[in-house]
């Protein structure tokens, strides 16, 4: 969605002072929030915008901070409506959102709100001061409190300042507990790239989060398609199963770069199956997307590193 800049602000800055008088979104807006964060966690910053703007509007913190984080990736910059989005996050004591706004009293509320949180054992709230004072000791407090994403985060730190044995131990932390970039990086190191039961484990674990690019391996395994870099699952090769996953990425997808690695590949495996056979490939991606939560890249929440 794109709107005017001013437009936009002067609408936010009237519906400002609503915000604490509602309460509770409608089944609605209920829906447009859930659809808009899992729009944004793919990637799709123009679609996610018009779902969130509803919920936004209707007062829901979380989902002003992700309209603002969507405009700033779409633009490249924290823009006038970026930040109107943000200020409306920031007045309902939204702790990124004041991180983002900037300014010493932003930031001070901000420290103060953190501090709270991790006083009362929250793993984001510590994650949070990290953030905020650049203290890499809250990154492990922050991961044994249960935030895998600040394992995550040391990680990447300790790749950038080539600490191997560090990096794989909080590599290992953040896998354990689930967090799948974690997974797909350390699956992808020499170390572990034979390792059959260690690779399938990860990649099953990566499925059922319905991660993107485990999917997208998974969808590759099937149709023998990579197979260098696939033939280490020892999935059989199921044509239908691996269109209908391909499929799922190409419908659920615009913006994201997998989007039209998907449709290549769609486009060559149809010229190897009949149209029924296509049929029930799809009927197997609906399904799939039934029965696993939403496609998802499990970007990070603040940091944008990578």
């Amino acid at each position: 969605m794109y709107t005017h800049s001013d437009a936009l602000t002067t609408l936010f800055d009237l519906l400002n002072s609503l915000n604490a008088l509602i309460s509770q979104l409608t089944t609605q807006q209920q829906a447009a929030k859930k659809r808009g964060l899992e729009l944004y966690q793919l990637g799709e910053f123009e679609e996610c915008e018009t779902h969130l703007t509803i919920s936004a509007l209707a007062g829901d913190a979380p989902s002003q901070y992700a309209l603002g984080e969507a405009i700033r990736r779409r633009v490249g910059s924290v823009s006038p409506e970026a930040q109107a989005c943000y200020r409306l996050a920031a007045d309902q004591d939204h702790v990124y959102a004041l991180m983002r706004l900037g300014g010493e009293t932003n930031l001070a509320k901000a420290k103060t709100l953190a501090q709270s949180g991790a006083d009362a054992g929250e793993g984001e709230a510590m994650l949070q001061l990290y953030e905020l004072t650049q203290d890499r000791s809250w990154l492990v407090k922050a991961g044994d409190a249960g935030c895998a994403e600040a394992y995550y985060i040391a990680a990447l730190l300790f790749d950038k300042n080539q600490a191997s044995d560090n990096r794989d131990s909080m590599l290992r932390y953040a896998a354990f507990k689930d967090f799948p970039p974690a997974m797909t990086w350390l699956g992808n190191m020499q170390t572990y790239y034979r390792n059959l039961s260690y690779q399938r484990i990860h990649l099953e674990k990566r499925l059922a989060l319905n991660e993107l690019d485990g999917v997208m391996t998974y969808a590759a395994a099937l149709a023998g398609i990579n197979v260098e870099e696939t033939s280490r699952y020892y999935y059989p090769i199921n044509l239908t199963h691996a269109y209908g996953l391909y499929w799922l990425v190409m419908d659920s997808t615009r913006q994201n770069a997998r989007h039209r690695e998907a449709a290549t590949c769609l486009q060559q495996l149809g010229t190897e199956l009949s149209a029924e056979q296509i049929e029930t490939a799809k009927a197997y991606g609906r399904q799939w997307k039934a029965d696993h939560p939403a496609l998802s890249e499990f970007r990070l929440t603040y940091s944008d590193m990578k």
